[in-house]
């Protein structure tokens, strides 16, 4: 039920950042007065979009055909309005480069959302021990916010010089609701056309497959994103960096996927329980869109990082386009059939699509941004052969032993893979050479433009 609310909220969600925090982390130069500026923008959208989404409530229920919803999409208002106040304070940490700062911030919330959730199932709330999840997170994760940002907005100005800032940032909230529209897509329809278990079923194996991915998204893109429009005015060092990035994230794609889909009834039995078998089936057809979110991460960090707002847009517009088109392909036969329309386009559209996005956007060539990701495609396809053969060659049945030897295998793997490869080693040597480079820079170069006035 909340996974059917969250697809329509998630299109509101969306419009919560305008883009604009992005546009504080990527803009060179930034003042005081710009962030007050747009702290204010942020938090006047974040209190609209709270009443919009308490207003479309009734119109959810009756979508659904379940009036229950009603009530939990009122609910659900709560974290608009208390996210859109942390916009621009999470930026700053990201622009200042506190990644240890935000990662606290983010397991603490998730804690302590956990936390209030168990009790809350504990007491009986069903249901609604889901919100309960998700109100705690936002409330958590601003009370954190605030602590560890001590930066106090003051009034708003006009003329303060964030009306470019406000055009980048559109363009960068056209895109991402594109992918919301993409992303929520699946789930409307299966809620829809199908009973809300089915909705449960495909939600579960879509985090369990897609959820370590996601969760490295923006981490990418906090880590990266400040740096890459540091050396947007490099092109050569701007082009090593990237495709460096690109085979690392190829490789740790490929590592989590063979895993995920060689042992996707091991997972679901240890870590969801014998009434979530049928999630199975449908977490090894999402292999595909695991191995092209984060690689699209990086694309839109790369097209970002240059601020080249018309081909982000197009690129989200063309690429949820496809998705939702799959999504639709895929529909008559349910959870499976919608999974296996994702993970065809991924890997056959998509991912050609994406290369040469990313070539055209940057100054990599095409050729060369192929060469960056191949082995890591390669290594994904050799690594499920090499698991499966483990596994059943040698018999293994234990469910937990089994994981534990697999993972083992699948870690000497990639190690060797990326040993042997002369140019895997030089991407992780380079990736952490600008990794240290840009820890050193932090409190040189990032915190005195970020207050200059």
């Amino acid at each position: 039920m909340l996974a059917m609310v969250g697809s329509i909220t998630g299109f509101v969600a969306v419009l919560r950042d305008g883009g604009l925090s992005i546009a504080t982390i990527q803009r060179a130069e930034i003042n005081d007065a710009q962030i007050s500026t747009l702290f204010w923008i942020n938090s006047t959208l974040g209190l609209a979009l709270a009443v919009i989404v308490a207003a479309i409530s009734p119109a959810v229920a009756w979508f659904y055909g379940d009036p229950s919803l009603l009530l939990v999409t009122l609910a659900m208002a709560i974290p608009f309005m208390l996210g859109g106040v942390t916009v621009q304070h999470q930026a700053l940490l990201a622009r200042q480069m506190r990644f240890k700062v935000m990662a606290a911030i983010e397991i603490a919330s998730l804690f302590l959302s956990a936390v209030a959730g168990i009790v809350a199932a504990a007491v009986g709330w069903r249901y609604w021990a889901l919100v309960v999840v998700a109100i705690a997170f936002s409330l958590a994760n601003a009370t954190l916010v605030f602590f560890f940002c001590r930066w106090k907005p003051g009034r708003p100005i006009r003329g303060s010089g964030v009306r470019s800032m406000l055009k980048f940032g559109g363009a960068l909230t056209l895109n991402n609701l594109f992918d919301s529209l993409g992303s929520s897509s699946d789930k409307i329809f299966l809620g829809k056309f199908f009973a809300a278990d089915v909705v449960g079923l495909y939600t579960r194996a879509q985090t369990l497959m897609l959820q370590p991915l996601t969760q490295l998204a923006p981490v990418i893109r906090n880590v990266v994103l400040p740096a890459m429009s540091r050396l947007a005015e490099k092109p050569q060092r701007f082009k090593k960096v990237l495709l460096d990035l690109m085979q690392v994230t190829a490789f740790v794609c490929s590592f989590l996927t063979v895993f995920l889909v060689v042992n996707a009834d091991w997972l679901v039995s240890v870590f969801l329980g014998p009434r979530w078998v049928g999630t199975s089936d449908i977490l090894r057809l999402l292999a595909g869109p695991a191995v092209v979110i984060p690689l699209n991460t990086l694309c839109v960090i790369s097209i970002t990082a240059q601020s080249k707002g018309a081909a982000l847009m197009r690129w989200g517009l063309l690429s949820n386009l496809i998705n939702v088109l799959a999504i639709l392909a895929g529909l008559p036969w349910g959870a499976k059939g919608v999974a296996a329309g994702l993970s065809i386009t991924s890997v056959c559209l998509l991912m050609p699509i994406l290369n040469y996005m990313t070539a055209r956007a940057g100054p990599a060539s095409l050729k060369e941004v192929w060469s960056a990701i191949g082995p890591g495609i390669c290594s994904c396809i050799s690594g499920c052969g090499v698991l499966y053969w483990v596994r059943y060659g040698f018999g293994l049945q234990a469910p937990l032993p089994g994981l534990l030897v697999l993972f083992l295998v699948n870690c000497l793997f990639h190690a060797l893979i990326m040993g042997i490869l002369p140019s895997g080693r030089r991407a992780f040597a380079r990736v952490i050479d600008t990794a240290s480079s840009f820890r050193k820079a932090r409190h040189g170069t990032l915190e005195p433009r970020m207050a200059s006035k």
